[in-house]
């Protein structure tokens, strides 16, 4: 399992290597089609090609996967199991192992989303609580001293 140091540039590198390979792969279809080769053989091509790219998306598919369990873990939410809910994961063809959909990925994400919006909110109100008192702390305080500067003279 990846740390979350190593996670980042985990991803950012199969993002890269993924879009390298996508820019290389439409290289090819074209030369491939320059050539005049169609049909069967370009269709072989384009499969042997999405499959090596396959590879690579199912890594970062993973994790990902891994990653947003992690923060869900971090958060307390439970995370949907992939017996009690198999709507939302799908195992991988390439590599092997089980990662959340698009339908998991976005409904793990809207837990995260309104688990850190509650906490934000729970501190919001405290604060904007304590900003009240303090105000009216400092203007009692700049009454006071104006009240003994005057009272003086």
């Amino acid at each position: 399992m990846l740390s979350p140091t190593k996670f980042y540039p985990e991803s950012w590198r199969l993002r890269i290597a993924l879009r390298k390979a996508y820019r290389s792969d439409w290289r090819l279809i074209k030369e491939a089609m320059r050539k005049g080769q169609n049909g069967l053989a370009l269709q072989k091509l384009k499969h042997q090609l999405q499959f090596e790219n396959e590879i690579m998306e199912d890594e970062l598919t993973q994790i990902e996967t891994r990653q947003l369990c992690r923060k869900a873990h971090r958060y307390g939410i439970v995370v949907p199991y992939q017996y009690s809910h198999p709507e939302l994961w799908e195992e991988s063809r390439s590599i092997g192992g089980w990662q959340l959909n698009e339908e998991g990925f976005a409904r793990l994400r809207g837990d995260i989303r309104r688990e850190r919006n509650d906490r934000w909110q729970f501190w919001e109100l405290r604060l904007r609580v304590l900003t009240a008192l303090a105000a009216a702390l400092a203007g009692a305080f700049g009454a006071a001293i104006g009240l003994i500067a005057t009272w003086r003279k």
